[in-house]
């Protein structure tokens, strides 16, 4: 009989010893919400214990450095793509290209020439100005530039004051490249006749951006005497064009009782 509680006592003993541990007390004091995603992470990617937050803070006074975001990414420059809007819209009986942009400051802008000065559009007020752009690695580009040369020859004696400007806006073209166009479509700068040929500054870039576009070549830009401003986005004039351009801005604005011009610019070869 004592045998049988004997085997009843030890049988009591081993269930006691196979029964789990009772559950870890909880923890009075929350998570942070660093140590929250930390558990998280860790119970996601079966990663080991990492450091709590406290020890964190300790290795950081520490070291004694300030742990500050990444800085957000610098939004680029936005590039105008279209053409603005002139200031004002005319009808071609009253201005060629149909478009007017008031004086503004884009006229404050620099270009370096060919000769290797550098020159500023300010310079050449109470002038016409006709300003067409090109690109050397363009190679059909000056045909049109060659047209306008050609023109300008024919103006002489009395004329009104009249600057050419042929424009480099490929701010990549090295002045090299730029003087081989020059000597390629033969139209090198000449001031004695206000015939210019030179690249524009990072500034001019911007401003022509700013006031009528993205630059590109092939562009006219009058400006007169006014400083008033005529635009068109891309032109590949012929001899006779250009004589319609000269005509309309330079002789058909002065009085030729006054002036002793005739109205019509060049004599028809």
């Amino acid at each position: 009989m004592h045998k049988i509680h004997l085997w009843l006592l030890l049988a009591l003993l081993m269930l006691a010893a196979c029964e789990p541990d009772p559950p870890p007390t909880p923890r009075v004091d929350p998570l942070t919400g660093q140590e929250a995603r930390a558990a998280t992470l860790r119970v996601q990617t079966g990663a080991p214990p990492t450091m709590t937050a406290a020890a964190f803070e300790t290795i950081r006074a520490i070291i004694g450095q300030t742990l500050t975001p990444p800085p957000s990414p610098t939004r680029p420059e936005r590039v105008v793509t279209r053409t603005p809007t002139p200031t004002r819209f005319v009808e071609s009986e009253e201005d060629l290209l149909g478009n007017v942009y008031l004086p503004t400051d884009w006229l404050a802008g620099t270009f370096t020439a060919t000769d290797g000065n550098t020159y500023s559009l300010d310079s050449f007020s109470d002038m016409t100005l006709i300003i067409h752009t090109f690109d050397p690695d363009c190679d059909s580009c000056g045909v049109s530039h060659q047209n306008l040369w050609t023109i300008a020859q024919t103006i002489v004696g009395d004329a009104p004051p009249i600057v050419y400007l042929n424009l480099n806006i490929n701010s990549l073209a090295t002045s090299r490249a730029v003087a081989n166009w020059s000597s390629r479509y033969q139209i090198p700068t000449n001031t004695e006749r206000n015939w210019y040929v030179g690249s524009a500054s990072a500034q001019l870039l911007r401003l022509l951006t700013e006031t009528f576009g993205q630059a590109t070549d092939s562009m006219l830009i009058v400006v007169d005497p006014q400083r008033e401003s005529h635009f068109a986005p891309s032109v590949n004039y012929a001899q006779q064009d250009w004589t319609d351009v000269l005509g309309f801005y330079v002789f058909s604005r002065i009085s030729p009782e006054t002036e002793g011009v005739t109205e019509q610019p060049v004599s028809e070869e």
